[in-house]
């Protein structure tokens, strides 16, 4: 039985050498890098193992069978079995992320037929050897491969950024003369883009640089947890007592602090993480990071304005009950909030998107998935315009504070008649100017708190402009801010006011 399954055996392999044409060895033996082999599943095979690839002929000696391809750093990724071979040794090779009649779309991972007129579209600069360019092109004087060096590259844009000026050497190579570094045919990929002027044009695109995090910024990204942990703790305290959230002023801070929240919890997820986001992906966590953090700033102006009119017109509007009087007041100053941040987020969105200049744009999405703080930009969009809301509020505590001082100095002269009379209607206004004051006091140190990180936020800022030394102090005092803003408000909200210890009803 074995011997007669032996014979079989050799009599198969005798038969397939004799009459079948020649076998590709199923093993990868690479026989060239792979950035230089060409996918040969649709490619014209001859009868003696060469194939036709790009009217090039590949010798079956140059074929070879793999099972994965490679991308950015050599990363080896499973892929069903295929041949591929060596094209570049024949000529210059130029790589395409898709068919060259095909446009990638970064933000959906994938390709689209361009229904245009794009056949003078392809000339690329081309360096020589010797150092001279001139325009080639890419279709007809270049070996054409296909492929992506990671799922979601991105394109180098020299006409909105100088830095990304880039040209294609004559072996195929890319070249980036402003960080005087080449790119290799595995590290990019070609794709037309329509221009600002509505004319499509060869694009490089690259993968993004991975967000790789420092020991001390991996530090600093979990006090922002920290932080935010303590702020969901000053929220639960004031929901679980009654006598907090069931008057406007506790909604008020309730909607402040969920506002921040939010915009701490997006950042936090933007910090720790080092995945590199989808360019749509990014821009959309910036700008509800941005919505929900103007947002909490407007809240604290807003209360504001609300005690210094409750002084005024001398009415309770500040401690009355939300249920029976403040939903009207509470939905008014809602809509107020979020409209007005969400007005300014639009305006954001339509700026970073317009054809002024990069340098007054607020740079979401573009480099970082938050306002780029290595501009002057971010001054205007960010830091001064919280600076202006800071402002308003600290201008209506001070008015309010002073008609308070005003009401308490005839409390205190008619507080001998008060004692003597029974006049409830005296003796409960001049109860709720105490209350008003109490909460002012409070409402007061919850602004401090934000100043406080305010100044602190815009004095690294201001440092990584003037381009300070790495280990100047300025520079970490963002840092300081992400981590102390969460404490410092539980501190002014709960522990510094005790209102754990406040009598219930």
């Amino acid at each position: 039985m074995h011997r007669l399954y032996h014979i079989l055996l050799v009599s198969y392999a005798s038969y397939n050498w004799a009459f079948a044409e020649p076998l590709i060895s199923l093993k990868p033996r690479p026989l060239c890098n792979f950035d230089e082999t060409a996918n040969l599943t649709n490619a014209h095979r001859f009868s003696n193992g060469s194939y036709l690839y790009d009217n090039v002929v590949i010798p079956p000696e140059q074929v070879t069978i793999y099972d994965y391809i490679e991308v950015l750093g050599g990363q080896r990724i499973p892929y069903p079995p295929h041949p591929r071979g060596c094209v570049c040794q024949n000529g210059g090779c130029i790589k395409f992320c898709c068919h060259p009649t095909k446009q990638y779309l970064n933000s959906e991972g994938k390709c689209r037929r361009i229904e245009h007129e794009i056949s003078n579209s392809f000339y690329v600069n081309v360096t020589s050897n010797k150092g001279g360019t001139m325009p080639r092109n890419a279709i007809n004087d270049f070996i054409k491969l296909n492929g992506r060096p990671c799922q979601y590259p991105e394109a180098l844009l020299p006409e909105m950024h100088k830095e990304d000026g880039w040209q294609i050497l004559e072996n195929g190579m890319l070249t980036l003369p402003h960080y005087g570094t080449v790119v290799s045919k595995g590290e990019y990929c070609l794709t037309l883009l329509r221009t600002t002027d509505g004319e499509w044009s060869l694009t490089a695109m690259v993968c993004p640089v991975p967000n790789v995090l420092s020991t001390w910024k991996r530090v600093s990204n979990w006090g922002v947890v920290f932080s935010t942990l303590c702020l969901i703790l000053t929220v639960i305290v004031y929901l679980a007592i009654p006598e907090l959230r069931g008057s406007i002023y506790g909604w008020f801070i309730i909607s402040s602090l969920l506002s921040l929240v939010i915009g701490y919890t997006v950042l936090a997820i933007i910090s720790l993480s080092e995945y590199t986001f989808p360019e749509m992906t990014c821009s959309l966590i910036g700008y509800v990071a941005y919505f929900f953090y103007e947002s909490a700033c407007i809240w604290l102006s807003v209360i504001g304005y609300h005690l210094w009119r409750s002084s005024v017109r001398n009415k309770e509007t500040a401690s009355v009950d939300l249920v029976k009087h403040g939903k009207r007041s509470y939905f008014q100053c809602f809509l107020f909030t979020y409209l007005l941040s969400f007005g300014l987020t639009f305006a954001l969105v339509i700026i970073q998107n317009s054809n002024i200049p990069n340098d007054f744009k607020p740079g979401i999405g573009v480099e970082y998935c938050w306002l780029d703080v290595h501009i002057w930009a971010a001054l205007p969009y960010f830091f001064a315009l919280n600076g202006v809301i800071c402002v308003c509020g600290i201008m209506f505590t001070y008015l309010a504070a002073k008609v308070e001082k005003t009401e308490m100095e005839k409390y205190n002269d008619l507080k001998p008649i008060v004692s003597e009379i029974s006049d409830l209607n005296l003796s409960g206004r001049f109860a709720f100017v105490r209350d008003n004051r109490r909460m002012i006091t409070n409402y007061s140190l919850l602004l401090l708190a934000f100043v406080i990180v305010w100044l602190l936020n815009i004095l690294s800022y201001l440092g990584e402009m003037l381009s300070l030394d790495n280990g100047n102090p300025l520079l970490y005092t963002t840092d300081i801010a992400n981590f102390i803003e969460g404490p410092l408000i539980l501190f002014v909200l709960v522990i510094q006011t005790k209102v754990l210890f406040c009598p219930r009803r």
